[in-house]
C-alpha cells in the first residue's frame, strides 16, 4: 500500500513568545560574549531566539534574557519560564547586564527605571551579585555623568 503525503495547512504567523518584550541586543551581546558589532540579526521564532552575524549563528533561549524597564513587567508566568530555565538562581550575566545599564544611562529617571526592574530581579540572585549591583547603583547615583 502506497501511502500519499498530505501536506498540512501551515499557520498563517507564528505567535510570539511570551518573554519576546526582553529581547534586547545588548543583552544578546553580553550572554553570547560578542560585540554589539558582530550581531547581523536576531530572529525570533516561537520557542527560541536566532542570533546570526559574520561568524555567529547560535540559538538562544527567551528565559535566558534577564527583563527590561519600560515594557509590562514580569509577571508569575514569566517567572516559572525563568526558573524553569536557570533553576533557583539567576545566571551572573544578569547582574553583569544590570550594571552596564547603569553605567550606560542617560538620567537619573532612567538609572531610577533601570533600578526598579533590577530590584525585582535581585530577588533571584545570590547576595553577594546583589550587593554588587547595589554598590555599582550607588557609585552611579552619587557620581552621575547627566545633569
Amino acid at each position: 500500500m502506497v501511502t500519499k503525503f498530505k501536506p498540512t495547512k501551515q499557520p498563517l504567523y507564528t505567535p510570539w513568545h511570551r518573554l519576546t518584550r526582553f529581547v534586547t541586543k545588548q543583552a544578546i551581546a553580553l550572554l553570547l560574549g560578542v560585540r554589539l558589532q558582530d550581531i547581523n540579526r536576531i530572529e525570533r521564532w516561537a520557542k527560541v531566539l536566532l542570533v546570526v552575524g559574520p561568524h555567529l549563528s547560535r540559538f538562544v533561549s527567551y528565559a535566558d534574557l534577564p527583563p527590561i524597564p519600560n515594557v509590562q513587567p514580569p509577571t508569575a508566568k514569566d517567572y516559572l519560564y525563568w526558573r524553569r530555565r536557570w533553576g533557583k538562581v539567576a545566571p551572573k550575566f544578569w547582574a553583569e547586564f544590570y550594571i552596564q545599564q547603569f553605567a550606560q544611562a542617560n538620567s537619573s529617571q532612567e538609572l531610577f527605571n533601570w533600578t526598579q526592574i533590577a530590584t525585582i530581579a535581585a530577588q533571584d540572585m545570590p547576595a553577594e551579585q546583589a550587593k554588587l549591583m547595589q554598590s555599582k547603583y550607588n557609585l552611579q547615583q552619587t557620581c552621575p555623568k547627566y545633569f
